[in-house]
């Protein structure tokens, strides 16, 4: 099959029965049984961000034929709600609001694959030691270990045991000097960075060989717009992972709003380590490869995504506070993007359509898409499991005229 989309195109041979695959956890081809590609259910995907695409290839590894439609990708982000292709993709679990037990569970699940694919240099995913200032607080808050050091412990003693670090207060002045004047603590930890253009590409190139449908671009005026495609399209369901696009698509959404945030990109090719402070401004420093993308800002309710000179020197004058070496960095790039936050959080729930079609809604991640990311799309797919039990195959629909 060819799988095209505008400005990216894929081919892979597919078999019945038998899908070639990369699979995201290795680096070796894998031959994945799966039902064969007729009788696969479709689900529709809307939204081709890290929440999308993850669900999409959730999607595929429970055999299902995901077919994914929105309106901006990764290769054309021509949508000011398309954030992904900016973020700067730490997995740190930050307060999005909702139940405390889902988001550990989800940031759980999601950091499993997330490592896996560190073993896999196409995924843009590396491990780096990295350390949170704390610039004010009694004591008790930065002694007391956040509620996700237990995950991130036992996952990195699983992956790479000689290099774990336990999750614990660090003595400041013996590894960043400069900064013993501002800070009172900090945490040193090791955590998972994600180059996003890498890791977008490297899930659509995996989806495309798995059999999954990309739609040309397209932007929906409601939900039932989406049904109506789906139901065109042949697919048992829709997963809704539009994030901002929600507030548009779901007549019931009142909780959804913008939260504008900046990253910069500079040449800074001796910062190993990511490093982020307790600011009520948010701050981060992210290295890439030869690189460091430097990230902050948090304006709610703005939908712009000008970056002026401004906000790009008080964002790189931050940063020098946490790193000296990025004093005179060189700027590349500078980029705005609105992140999906939802008052109550992330809204992961189903609803059925007036033709009585599934619809799943996935989104509302703020700043943690890809921290969520696996986790929300397991749960996404089990609703569409439990729903699909009870749904006709392809041929038994046909059988009886539906």
């Amino acid at each position: 099959f060819s799988s095209l989309e505008r400005g990216f195109e894929y081919h892979a041979e597919v078999e019945d029965g038998v899908i070639p695959v990369k699979c995201h956890r290795y680096t070796r081809d894998l031959r994945v049984e799966c039902p064969p590609m007729r009788e696969r259910k479709k689900v529709l995907v809307v939204g081709a961000g890290i929440v999308g695409l993850t669900t999409a290839m959730k999607l595929l590894e429970q055999g299902y034929k995901p077919i994914i439609v929105a309106s901006a990708t990764h290769k054309n982000p021509c949508d000011d709600y398309y954030a992904s292709i900016g973020a700067g993709s730490l997995w740190m679990p930050l307060p999005v609001g909702g139940d405390p037990e889902k988001l550990r569970r989800w940031a759980k699940l999601s950091l499993g694959p997330l490592l896996e694919g560190t073993m896999n240099p196409d995924c843009g995913i590396k491990q780096c030691r990295g350390l949170t200032y704390f610039r004010s607080g009694t004591g008790e808050e930065w002694e007391k270990m956040p509620w996700w050091s237990e995950i991130l412990r036992e996952h990195l003693r699983e992956l790479r045991s000689e290099d774990r670090e336990a999750l614990q207060k660090h003595d400041c002045p013996s590894v960043i000097p400069e900064v013993l004047s501002t800070y009172q603590a900090a945490w040193k930890f090791n955590s998972l960075v994600v180059n996003m253009g890498m890791y977008l590409e490297y899930l659509s190139s995996q989806l495309a060989i798995g059999g999954t449908i990309f739609e040309k671009l397209v932007k929906f005026d409601s939900m039932e717009e989406v049904v109506s495609m789906a139901q065109r399209r042949g697919a048992v369901a829709v997963v809704n992972c539009s994030g901002l696009g929600s507030r548009t698509l779901c007549a019931e959404e009142n909780e959804l709003y913008p939260a504008r945030g900046v990253t910069i990109t500079v040449d800074a090719p001796n910062v190993d380590y990511f490093a982020s402070d307790d600011s009520s401004e948010i701050t981060y420093i992210l290295p890439q490869d030869g690189s460091v993308t430097v990230c902050g800002c948090y304006y709610p309710n703005e939908w712009h995504t000008h970056v002026s000179s401004e906000e790009t020197k008080a964002l790189l004058d931050r940063c020098v506070k946490l790193n000296s070496a990025l004093a005179g960095a060189r700027v590349t790039k500078a980029w705005a993007g609105l992140r999906p936050c939802r008052k109550s959080g992330v809204r992961l729930e189903a609803n059925t359509a007036a033709n009585g079609m599934l619809v799943v809604h996935n989104y509302g991640h703020a700043g943690s898409g890809v921290t969520l990311s696996w986790g929300c799309a397991t749960d996404a797919v089990e609703i569409v499991d439990g729903f699909c039990k009870t749904y006709p195959s392809n041929q038994e629909r046909q059988d009886v005229g539906l």
